[in-house]
């Protein structure tokens, strides 16, 4: 096979991918794997880096098709002012099911609730719906604690 054939070219560069990947192999094949100590299969991972400061306002963002930060893994207090922005490019809506309650939110709007607790009817969990959005699965939940 001549030097210059494009079969000596494609050769050579199986040769060198050969030789990468065995010296990946090498360099990895020792170092010893430790299981990561948080996790097992009964106690899942916490969320970590969420500050929640409970003397300031909980925010509920709006954005694209979704409500960030609107779950059921932080209840705020019935008197907790509670914040829905939009910080998407369309406009918004906030109702809650069972209440009165829907507004729209236009882009780089707030909607401000003063006693979210009052409101809702006390404790408990509440679905948050986008009723502009709905039938694309925009929902969220809010949670009043005890």
């Amino acid at each position: 096979m001549p030097e210059g054939s494009v079969a000596h070219r494609a050769g050579a560069r199986m040769c060198v991918v050969f030789a990468l990947v065995a010296c990946l192999a090498a360099c990895t094949e020792g170092a010893p794997r430790r299981p990561d100590p948080s996790f097992s299969p009964q106690r899942q991972p916490e969320v970590v880096g969420f500050n929640d400061d409970p003397s300031r306002p909980y925010v509920v963002t709006a954005i694209d098709y979704h409500f960030h930060d609107a779950h059921p893994s932080l209840p705020i207090a019935p008197d907790r002012r509670l914040i829905v922005r939009n910080q998407g490019a369309n406009t918004h809506n906030v109702s809650f099911p069972g209440t009165d309650f829907s507004e729209n939110i236009k882009p780089g709007a707030d909607v401000v609730i003063v006693e979210p607790g009052r409101l809702l009817g006390g404790p408990g969990r509440y679905r948050l719906v986008c009723v502009l959005h709905a039938d694309r699965g925009m929902f969220g939940t809010v949670v009043i604690e005890d």
